[in-house]
């Protein structure tokens, strides 16, 4: 960390020893610091998708999924276009009662998935959808 601080002393907008800060910070399990160094590389190059995946993760995994659904679709306005972007924009949409956009965001994401992430998106399909279900019992029971 000393050597990254000592080079951005010297190089104050070099984005890549912010980053180097952050994910020294990501391993150490601080995630709070990590999440302020990458907000910093976004105040310096304000389309790095490093900074704002790992931003957006970071406020999906501290249940804010309104904040995390700004950055995923940041992702998705700069280009990435992949499965996992698509999966974690639907997880937030589904989370923040957005249920009109949450379907398509997971079709977007079945159809760019391979055999590698296919079973990710299913299994949180599937959670999704057993939420929903057992929501509706919940709602006829009580009501009836």
């Amino acid at each position: 960390m000393e050597i990254f601080e000592q080079a951005l002393k010297k190089y104050p907008y070099e984005v890549n020893f912010i980053i180097g800060m952050a994910r020294i910070q990501d391993m150490l399990n601080d995630s709070a610091k990590a999440v302020e160094l990458y907000k910093k590389v976004l105040q310096v190059e304000s389309c790095n998708l490093e900074a704002v995946a790992s931003i957006a993760s970071y406020h999906f995994y501290t249940d804010q999924p309104e904040v995390a659904l700004r950055f995923y679709k940041r992702l998705v306005q700069l280009g990435v276009h992949s499965a996992e972007v698509w999966n974690n924009l639907g997880l937030c949409c589904f989370f923040d009662a957005q249920y009109d956009l949450f379907y398509t965001c997971f079709e977007k994401a079945l159809e760019l998935a391979d055999e590698t992430n296919i079973a990710d998106i299913w299994y949180n399909l599937s959670h999704v959808y057993n939420f929903i279900i057992l929501s509706n019992f919940l709602d006829c029971y009580w009501s009836g």
